[in-house]
């Protein structure tokens, strides 16, 4: 039987980390759907714990990437194998109302609709939110009125196929959904919303993450969102113009987020002053201004500048070229 719904789940190094997430899956009340897993290069047991899930369950079919190709990457492997009427992403640690897809199945009965919108619920503060009235959802997700995670919508299978067609993969683990979300709802002509919540979205992972990074993921985040911007304002530019300037309003404000957080929340000034160095040498020039000009110059001032005597004695070649631009 054709499948209502293939839901798509990119898995790398999620050994011991899935199980609401398979339980939610496993009682749905409404089955008639696919699971497509994406192993993308784990270096633990991940693809046989899935291989397992999927000797259990005959709608699962486990994928796998000879090494790391990025989460973009993944969910396109993922797509390109969906076969269902409608495509639902699913992240590897998060997990669905157990009516989940009944609603879904329900209200996509009644509304004919490409693109339909739900609720979810941040975990585990257990706070709901509603998507953004607009009806137009890439209108407001580029003007910050609503998230860009593509998990937060369903698609039609129509919607999906257009966007293979349209795009070329590539390695992105930041600024995926920004991408994605531009893509998509490009490729879609109508919209609909369910105002209910139904998708578990899980934070407590990313508390327990100590807030700073290091300077190499500083490095490749960065270099991440800058490729998701230049994908998604070529793709604009080619299928979409009427929304070129409001992406490039968002996916700048993406890489400013990227590149001032990482400083802001670093706590020692030898890794800030390295991560200051790598925008100003490298081709993110237009950060170094911004977050030098706007961001930092309270914390440069305060408390770098008070550290200059002590950093000096640190071999950091260009910082007194920093200090110099205060």
């Amino acid at each position: 039987m054709q499948p209502f719904f293939s839901v798509l789940i990119p898995v790398c190094n999620q050994v011991g980390k899935m199980d609401k997430c398979i339980e939610s899956l496993k009682s749905q009340t409404f089955t008639n759907f696919e699971v497509i897993f994406v192993d993308d290069g784990s270096k633990d047991e991940s693809y046989e714990m899935l291989t397992d899930f999927a000797k259990e369950d005959s709608r699962m079919k486990v994928l796998k990437h000879d090494g790391n190709k990025s989460l973009m990457v993944a969910r396109y492997t993922a797509m390109k194998e969906a076969v269902g009427d409608y495509i639902f992403f699913l992240d590897s640690d998060d997990w669905i109302e157990e009516n989940a897809f009944l609603d879904l199945s329900q209200y996509l009965g009644e509304n004919k609709v490409d693109v339909v919108r739900f609720g979810f619920i941040f975990e585990p503060s257990k706070k709901e939110s509603m998507p953004a009235p607009n009806p137009n959802p890439l209108e407001a997700y580029m003007k910050g009125e609503d998230y860009a995670a593509i998990w937060k919508r369903c698609y039609s299978k129509k919607v999906i196929k257009d966007a293979i067609n349209k795009i070329e993969p590539f390695y992105c683990n930041m600024g995926e959904d920004t991408f994605y979300s531009g893509v998509l709802l490009s490729c879609a002509d109508t919209f609909g919303i369910m105002n209910k919540a139904i998708y578990h979205y899980d934070t407590a992972g990313m508390s327990n993450v100590k807030q700073t990074v290091s300077v190499e993921k500083y490095k490749r985040d960065l270099k991440s969102v800058t490729e998701s911007k230049n994908n998604l304002m070529s793709f604009l530019e080619k299928y979409n113009k009427d929304y070129m300037e409001l992406a490039n309003n968002a996916t700048t404000f993406m890489r400013r987020y990227v590149a001032g957080m990482a400083i802001i929340n670093e706590t020692d000034y030898v890794d800030i002053v390295n991560r200051l160095l790598y925008l100003k040498n490298e081709e993110f020039e237009d950060l170094y201004e911004f977050i030098s000009n706007k961001v930092l110059r309270y914390k440069l001032k305060k408390e770098i500048f008070l550290k200059y005597k002590e950093l000096e004695n640190v071999s950091l070649p260009g910082l007194k070229d920093i200090m110099e631009d205060k």
